[in-house]
């Protein structure tokens, strides 16, 4: 492993709606697995919901073209680990409902990923 980076994001919401949060994280082009973990949580209501995941990424690619893939936080089941050859950034979102949870982006970063 060369090296690491790691930050803890929260979001809120006491109504009956949903509230999204997001980030954004870029580096130089580095081959990287990053993942997400909802590391708390606590209700307001009898039904609570959170939803967490990765939105968008961006890479280089073998040939050195930069290539992107988008998923969104409310329709699609976003990956929460990722492993990526030339990352280059990474978009990521929380949304809740009735709720307060928080959660750890890691990224680790290695000479090669598969």
């Amino acid at each position: 492993m060369n090296g690491m980076h790691c930050d803890t994001y929260w979001a809120y919401n006491f109504g009956d709606d949903w509230f999204s949060w997001s980030f954004s994280y870029e580096l130089p082009p580095t081959p990287t697995i990053a993942q997400l973990t909802m590391c708390q949580l606590f209700e307001f209501q009898d039904s609570t919901s959170v939803d967490l995941g990765f939105t968008h990424q961006e890479w280089i690619d073998g040939n050195g073209v930069q290539r992107h893939q988008d998923w969104n936080v409310s329709t699609d089941v976003t990956p929460k680990l990722l492993v990526t050859s030339g990352l280059v950034r990474l978009d990521g979102a929380i949304s809740v409902w009735g709720c307060q949870s928080q959660l750890i982006f890691n990224a680790f970063f290695w000479d090669q990923v598969f």
